[in-house]
């Protein structure tokens, strides 16, 4: 369930759904199981010391010296375009 709702994105609804348990049993699982991850798992993610991170911090954050992350959520959608209507 944690791999398809990370993995995947799928919403705690349709994964209750697909496993045939309330909502709330699904949360209370997810919930239980990113927590143990993250503390069993912890020693995967290395965060830099913060002079690191300020000498390499992009000119245009210099300007918020608490800055730790920069997180990119970018989503660019691509327009397919039907062949018949460019022969036109």
């Amino acid at each position: 369930m944690v791999l398809m709702r990370l993995g995947l994105g799928l919403l705690i609804e349709d994964i209750a759904q697909r496993f045939h348990i309330s909502k709330s049993t699904c949360s209370e699982i997810l919930n239980h199981w990113i927590t143990y991850l993250s503390l069993k798992l912890s020693f995967l993610i290395l965060w830099p010391s913060g002079q690191d991170i300020a000498k390499r911090l992009p000119t245009k954050f210099k300007r918020c010296p608490r800055c730790r992350v920069i997180i990119d959520c970018t989503f660019l959608l691509k327009q397919k375009t039907n062949k018949k209507q460019n022969k036109l």
